[in-house]
């Protein structure tokens, strides 16, 4: 929604920018009114910039309400998640509070409540990776960096049950194509 927005903003500009263009044109004069015309033009571009930067400041203030930075801000996490990234693997454990633990079937594969507001904990043990996590149809759902001597912070909710992928975003060496685990969400 907010691309066709964003789109539909650029058309209306653009359609003004030629309109404005071609007002220009028309009012060519012999060098003796340039001047005056020159006085005019520099009047109309002064309140064409600050009508533009007034939609601008003003669509941007409404919109960032739908960013979902603001919006996992305000959820208090129903499980922490620690993720350390390693060459050429992802390890999971819980965070500090044992009984909100993460659980794991006979495989060992983790197992992550749906509907539960998550946050991810994901730092680096070498180098900085990519914490991507896919959707089982293969698109991208949240991604941060894991970095050494930094925890970065990854609050998600799965809606809908099934088995996700995390892969590394970052080429981090050699077996970086090898670097992906899998988690199921009930």
């Amino acid at each position: 929604m907010v691309v066709w927005y964003a789109g539909f903003i650029t058309l209306i500009g653009a359609i003004t920018a030629i309109i404005i263009m071609m007002w220009i044109a028309s009012q060519h004069r012999p060098k003796k009114q340039a001047k005056e015309i020159k006085k005019k033009i520099y009047g109309v571009r002064l309140w064409y910039i600050l009508s533009l930067l007034s939609v601008f400041a003003i669509l941007l203030i409404f919109t960032l309400s739908f960013l979902p930075y603001y919006q996992n801000q305000k959820k208090t996490p129903d499980l922490a998640v620690s993720v350390i990234g390693r060459m050429w693997d992802w390890q999971f454990s819980s965070s500090d509070n044992a009984s909100n633990s993460i659980k794991r079937d006979s495989n060992g594969t983790i197992i992550l409540p749906l509907h539960k507001t998550i946050e991810f904990q994901v730092t680096s043990k070498d180098v900085n990776h990519g914490f991507g996590i896919y959707h089982s149809d293969g698109h991208l759902l949240a991604q941060t960096q894991a970095m050494p001597g930094y925890i970065n912070r990854l609050v998600y909710t799965f809606d809908e049950p099934g088995e996700y992928t995390v892969l590394c975003l970052e080429y981090c060496g050699l077996a970086h194509h090898m670097m992906h685990t899998r988690f199921k969400v009930e």
